[in-house]
């Protein structure tokens, strides 16, 4: 999904996401989803700083807070030697695209569950 995709101006109080391609189009037409004020509200801050072109969700852009947030609540001090592997690491290219895929969509619900199953008890954890 892209920024210029989303069609902020289809009326009021209501956004529409026009797919460009979809297996379906030739028979259906153009895939259009409707996204009202609950889906407004939690893509609204994806949106922020983006220019039509790039995607709403990024998987550099997960991976560089799922970092952060393991970088924070880290019990110990950072060793030297971790902190130039770091450093080595920042000056290399990502790793990750700049879009979802097949791969990084498994790997994303794979993270979601994990961390949804450390709140909930025994009963109600979600299988992988």
């Amino acid at each position: 999904m892209k920024v210029g995709d989303i069609a902020k101006d289809a009326a009021p109080g209501l956004w529409h996401y026009v797919r460009k391609n979809h297996k379906t189009e030739r028979f259906v037409g153009k895939k259009v989803v409707p996204l009202g004020k609950p889906a407004q509200e939690l893509i609204v801050p994806y949106l922020e700083n983006k220019a039509a072109e790039q995607f709403v969700f990024n998987p550099q852009t997960a991976q560089t807070e799922r970092n952060a947030e393991k970088r924070a609540n880290r019990k110990t001090k950072i060793i030297p030697s971790q902190a130039a592997r770091d450093a080595e690491r920042a000056m290399k290219p990502s790793r990750y695209s700049e879009s979802y895929n097949e791969c990084s969509y498994r790997l994303a619900i794979a993270h979601a569950i994990k961390k949804a199953n450390r709140q909930l008890p025994d009963a109600e954890q979600i299988p992988h």
